[in-house]
């Protein structure tokens, strides 16, 4: 049996100058200047994968479970739900358009997404 370690720290930069922490199901949005907390919001399951779109609108979180989160970044509402993974994000990136999310997962497959149009691509 292969232990995942769900208490790992996660960390991305980009996104308005934000630095972001995935720690546990914490998705956090930090000043890299000043270290202080600007807003954090829960995901419902453990973080294991993020990403930060190159237009920094965006931040994306994969879960332990499968799901794939996406939030504004000035505002950390979300703004898509994704599931089609049978377990475990294994990575996320973000295309050059910033639209579009690539999802890998445990069992081997990659998933893309349109993050505007809320649906797999």
């Amino acid at each position: 049996m292969r232990r995942v370690h769900t208490r790992r720290k996660l960390l991305a930069s980009g996104g308005h100058g934000y630095s972001f922490e995935g720690r546990g199901g914490t998705l956090s949005l930090s000043d890299p200047a000043t270290g202080k907390l600007v807003r954090s919001v829960e995901t419902g399951e453990p973080i294991v994968a993020l990403a930060v779109s190159p237009d920094g609108r965006f931040v994306a979180a994969g879960g332990m479970q499968g799901g794939v989160s996406v939030w504004n970044v000035e505002t950390l509402a979300n703004v898509a739900r994704f599931s089609g993974h049978g377990g475990w994000i294994g990575g996320l990136t973000f295309g050059k358009d910033a639209k579009t999310l690539y999802s890998s997962g445990k069992e081997g497959t990659l998933l893309v997404w349109n993050v505007v149009e809320r649906r797999f691509k």
